[in-house]
């Protein structure tokens, strides 16, 4: 499937993401996808379970890492067997999850399942500080305004393109800003550890990360 081939590898500038992981921990990956995370964590002889809503990304996960432990699962409403996690990651999926309701839900489901003082490791696209991401937040705000959507602010569909620049689907997005996310992670009553972005090659902003503990 083509969301999972263009998911090989592990994000260079998450790389410093990995440090909070330690052995032993019983790690949740929130919205695992085709296991990517998995396979730069198994080193650490952890207790480690992905969840994910795709089946096909569940069953690729399965296949790409045979010795993993990986289950079909919403991410707003998780078994409720799950909990006692030392570290939960979710990398690149809340900015998938539509209305601020929801988002809210999905950090208030995160934290039932860690343990007291647990982790939870957020990142979402850094979109909205690019030219790019500006663009499309300015051209759905005048949709908004003319009721040709009904997007809330900071909105967007965005275009997941094959190999050849063809269009298979537009995604929603929401493009957060980093106050925002921290505002959102305060209200669930998380202490912010650390955020702040992480950079691409040419030292540009690329990712927005959170690191959020149970207290």
């Amino acid at each position: 499937m083509e969301f999972a081939k263009s998911r090989k590898g592990f994000w260079f500038d998450l790389d410093f993401l990995i440090s909070y992981c330690q052995t032993n921990f019983k790690v949740l990956d929130l919205g695992c996808g085709s296991g990517r995370l998995y396979s730069v964590l198994k080193e650490k002889n952890i207790d480690y379970l992905g969840v994910d809503f795709s089946q096909k990304l569940i069953d690729q996960a399965v296949l790409e890492n045979l010795e993993g432990n990986f289950k079909l699962a919403d991410v707003l409403n998780l078994p409720q067997d799950l909990k006692d996690f030392d570290l939960i990651y979710s990398l690149a999926v809340w900015h998938h999850i539509p209305s601020y309701k929801l988002r809210l839900k999905f950090l208030l489901e995160a934290k039932r399942v860690l343990k007291k003082g647990g982790l939870l490791i957020l990142t979402v696209w850094g979109l909205r500080y690019t030219d790019i991401g500006k663009k499309y937040l300015f051209d759905y705000g005048l949709k908004r305004f003319f009721g040709l959507s009904s997007l809330d602010s900071g909105d967007i569909l965005y275009p997941f393109k094959d190999n050849n620049g063809k269009i298979l689907i537009n995604r929603y997005l929401h493009l957060f800003s980093l106050k925002e996310l921290i505002n959102l992670a305060q209200e669930a009553q998380f202490q912010v550890i650390d955020s702040g972005f992480t950079q691409n090659e040419k030292g540009q902003k690329r990712n927005i990360y959170a690191i959020l503990k149970k207290i």
